[in-house]
C-alpha cells in the first residue's frame, strides 16, 4: 500500500459532506485507484471526488496498488548486474553500469556510494541486502494487503506513535496497516472546526523518496492556501483542496506523515491551527 497515501484510504465517513436539498441526501466521496511504485513514485491515479446518494456511499472507495514501475525494473536489473560485477572484481564494468543507474535515479540504493568507492580505487562491498522488487520494509512489489483492525507487525509497528490509540478530543477507529503504511480515522468528540480526521504514516526507502512523495502527492493534491508550518524540528506543509479538505504533512527521515481533516465550516484553511496542534502532539 504505497502511499499514501497519501491519505487515499480515508473512509467514506471522512470524505462525506451532506448536501441538503429537496431530493435524496447527497454526499461527496472519493473513489478510484492509485497505482504507486515501491520506490515512491505515483504511476497513475484515477482518484476523484464524486457526489452520490448517501445510501450508496459505502460502495465507493479508493484502492491503492503497489507495483515496481518499468523504469525501476530496468534500474533494478542494472543494479543487480553491478552487484555481480563487483563480486567478480570487474570494477571497470561495474563503474559503467552504476553510472547508467545514477543517470536515471541519483538516489538509487547504494549506487552512488559504490561508484565513489570505485573511483577512489577501492572495491565496494556488494549490496547483499538487495532483492529485486523489495523495499526497505520488505515488501514484494505487488499489491499490498491490509485490513481494518490489523495489528501492525515488523518495522512498520515502530511508527504506531504517529497514529496513537488515544488522541485528545477524538475517538480513534481501528488502524488499517500493511508492511508499508498505517492509516487511522478519528472522529471528533464534539463539534468544532474539524468534521473528520485521518492520520497516515508511510515508510519509504530513504529520506529523499519520502520528501519527493510529499512534493508529488500532498502538494499536488492540496495546492490551495499553501504554507510552511514548524513541526518541532521539522518543516511541515499545510495546504487545502480549495473545497473542504486540508492537510498538514511532514517528513521524519524516510517517513511521510499526513494529517487530513475535513472542515465543518466549508473553509478548509480554517483547519491550519488545529492540524498544526495535532502535528506537534504526534511528531517525535
Amino acid at each position: 500500500m504505497r502511499r499514501t497515501p497519501l491519505v487515499f484510504l480515508a473512509a467514506v465517513v471522512l470524505s462525506a459532506t451532506v448536501l441538503i436539498g429537496c431530493g435524496p441526501k447527497m454526499v461527496d466521496v472519493r473513489t478510484g485507484e492509485k497505482v504507486v511504485c515501491t520506490y515512491g513514485e505515483t504511476v497513475s491515479s484515477t482518484v476523484k471526488t464524486v457526489s452520490v446518494p448517501a445510501d450508496k456511499a459505502a460502495g465507493y472507495k479508493v484502492t491503492v496498488k503497489t507495483v515496481v514501475c518499468s523504469r525501476h525494473k530496468r534500474l533494478e536489473a542494472l543494479y543487480g548486474q553491478a552487484q555481480d560485477q563487483i563480486g567478480a572484481g570487474k570494477l571497470a564494468e561495474a563503474r559503467a553500469t552504476l553510472t547508467q543507474v545514477l543517470k536515471s535515479d541519483p538516489a538509487f540504493r547504494s549506487a552512488l556510494a559504490q561508484l565513489n568507492a570505485i573511483n577512489s580505487g577501492k572495491k565496494p562491498a556488494v549490496d547483499s541486502s538487495f532483492v529485486p522488487g523489495a523495499t526497505v520494509s520488505g515488501g514484494n512489489g505487488g499489491q499490498a494487503g491490509g485490513g481494518e483492525g490489523q495489528v501492525p507487525v515488523g518495522p512498520i509497528a515502530s511508527l504506531m506513535g504517529f497514529v496513537p490509540d488515544a488522541l485528545e478530543g477524538y475517538t480513534a477507529s481501528p488502524a488499517v496497516a500493511d508492511v508499508y503504511s498505517i492509516v487511522r480515522e478519528y472522529t471528533p468528540k464534539s463539534s468544532g472546526t474539524v468534521a473528520g480526521l485521518v492520520l497516515s504514516v508511510e515508510q519509504y526507502k530513504n529520506a529523499e523518496s519520502a520528501t519527493a512523495a510529499m512534493a508529488r502527492g500532498v502538494k499536488r493534491d492540496y495546492p490551495a492556501s499553501p504554507a510552511t508550518v514548524a513541526v518541532k524540528s521539522a518543516k511541515g506543509y499545510f495546504g487545502t483542496d480549495g473545497r473542504r479538505f486540508a492537510v498538514l504533512a511532514f517528513n521524519d527521515g524516510a517517513v511521510l506523515v499526513v494529517i487530513e481533516g475535513q472542515a465543518s465550516s466549508g473553509d478548509p484553511a480554517a483547519l491550519r491551527g488545529e492540524l498544526s496542534s495535532l502535528s506537534a502532539r504526534i511528531a517525535r
